[in-house]
């Protein structure tokens, strides 16, 4: 008997990027995953994402802002919960939550400052030109050495050439 191998499954070619598609690669890429990595996790064919977003870019860009948007909104409401605390929800308050939200709120008040760099301090000494000269005078002057051979004189340790 002749077998017949079974055959692969093969995927379905998708006409178009869906909605839900859209939705959720803008929810991972709002949470900073890379817009690859949110079409490689969704299964989507990269050229086939990259040409809808090419033709949908305003339609692209307004969900990205609107998710962001909403992202942002949930997360301060966390931290405004933790902030003051909720005892429905069982949570303690915490400062530290306070304090971040005065720093995004009120960044000129109470964000953090960055402290300014000072140039190296310098120090200026005042000297009369008399001891100036005194002290650099003989840096500036060469020295003359006699090297005539009168000048020299020769020990027994010394070798002449």
């Amino acid at each position: 008997m002749d077998t017949i191998p079974p055959q692969t499954p093969q995927k379905k070619r998708r006409k178009s990027i869906t909605a839900e598609d859209l939705e959720a690669i803008c929810k991972m890429t709002a949470r900073g995953m890379t817009e690859t990595q949110a079409i490689a996790k969704l299964g989507l064919n990269e050229r086939q994402w990259w040409t809808w977003k090419s033709r949908h870019k305003a339609k692209f860009d307004k969900a990205f802002t609107r998710i962001k948007a909403s992202r942002i909104d949930n997360m301060l409401a966390n931290m405004e919960a933790h902030a003051n605390g909720d005892e429905a929800r069982n949570i303690r308050s915490d400062w530290r939550c306070s304090a971040a939200l005065l720093a995004f709120t009120a960044p000129d008040q109470f964000g953090t400052k960055t402290q300014e760099t000072t140039a190296a301090p310098t120090l200026q000494i005042t000297i009369s030109q008399e001891l100036a000269k005194s002290i650099f005078q003989p840096l500036i002057q060469p020295k003359v050495i006699d090297v005539t051979p009168e000048s020299k004189q020769l020990t027994n340790n010394d070798h002449a050439n």
